[in-house]
């Protein structure tokens, strides 16, 4: 250990008095980089906090290479500007895999492909070398820089705990929970505030008691988070007051809950046809000849088992560590040998046999 101890310091040295003679560098550092994975670093831009998690081609604002011994990468002041932003950097398995669904490939004991921060043009962000991760801890003299890491500390934790309880608890904040991810971005900037929001304001979820009483609690410092928004950062500012505005809805009640009723009728009424069709397809199954053997390769076999989980799209790519275009592919190829349009349409002939 004393040894690996030594071999980082060494290298950290190194990168330092580089930086003295060639320039400055305004992000660089250290990765982890996983044999057999692509030895280029991406850096990007991103404008709408929904999209931390899928990487896009027009987000994408610089390459580095990756020194095959070292690890090392740097990307110059000049990509940056006054305006602070949140930036994310990203490694890929495939170098014709730019737009990838960032994932967690912790079981394969890399840790996540990807690490998001916020800076500006002048703040100096170095990553520390890691010798289990791909990325290590973040340094830089901006703290809000760090808000990303400590928050998905934060978030590791209580998703490890909610597994734990078991998976109805999924998409459910505690006030605990609540409290610890605010104490991280306290005092560090309305961008840590955004960031914070990505975890807390829960998209597509429903909207439990305990959710509400946690957003309740912390109400007001979105609210002030999204005034200062609406001037700095108008593109993230119209995200958060669409997402605020439909939990105000919950709060205020009646008019959600009038739209849940006629919602839990349509739902009824649309069991009871479901079943219609499915009586009417078995009775069609007994007259109908048996039909030919389709034939599905092993990746589509896997993405309609996928399918039939009840995985997303999105679940899908991260399960299998591709990219969401690919999975849109591979899942119309399906749809065609199965002759089918829908997931709905699948599920069905699946669960019939027609």
């Amino acid at each position: 250990m004393k040894i690996l101890n030594f071999k980082y310091t060494l290298v950290l040295l190194l990168g330092l008095l580089s930086n003295l003679i060639f320039g400055q560098s305004e992000v660089s550092g250290y990765v982890n980089l996983p044999s057999g994975w692509h030895n280029e670093i991406y850096l990007s831009v991103i404008y709408d906090y929904r999209e931390m998690t899928d990487v896009q081609k027009k987000q994408i604002i610089a390459i580095a290479p990756i020194n095959d011994s070292t690890g090392y990468f740097e990307f110059s002041e000049h990509l940056f500007v006054e305006k602070e932003l949140i930036y994310r950097l990203h490694l890929t398995t495939d170098k014709d895999e730019v737009e990838v669904y960032l994932a967690d490939f912790s079981k394969n004991g890399f840790g996540y492909n990807h690490i998001v921060f916020q800076a500006k043009k002048g703040d100096e962000v170095f990553l520390e070398p890691a010798e289990t991760r791909v990325f290590g801890n973040v340094v830089s003299e901006n703290d809000a820089a760090q808000s990303w890491q400590l928050l998905n500390d934060v978030e590791q934790d209580y998703r490890s705990r909610i597994f734990e309880l078991g998976d109805d608890q999924l998409g459910h904040l505690d006030l605990e929970h609540q409290r610890n991810m605010l104490m991280v971005v306290e005092g560090k900037g309305f961008v840590a505030g955004t960031v914070a929001a990505f975890f807390l304001l829960k998209e597509d979820v429903e909207l439990s008691t305990g959710y509400i009483e946690a957003y309740k609690e912390s109400r007001t410092y979105f609210y002030e988070i999204l005034e200062e928004l609406k001037t700095a950062h108008p593109f993230y500012a119209d995200r958060l007051s669409k997402e605020l505005a439909v939990i105000d809805l919950q709060l205020n009640g009646d008019e959600l809950n009038q739209v849940k009723s006629e919602n839990k009728i349509l739902r009824i009424v649309a069991v009871g046809l479901l079943l219609l069709v499915v009586v009417l397809l078995y009775w069609m199954k007994k007259i109908k000849k048996v039909a030919p053997v389709i034939e599905l390769t092993k990746q589509e076999v896997r993405i309609q088992k996928l399918i039939l989980d009840g995985l997303s799209n999105k679940e899908i790519a991260e399960e299998l560590f591709i990219s969401l275009s690919t999975v849109k592919t591979h899942i119309n190829t399906l749809y065609k040998k199965r002759g089918v349009t829908s997931r709905k349409e699948l599920v069905l002939k699946e669960s019939t046999g027609v």
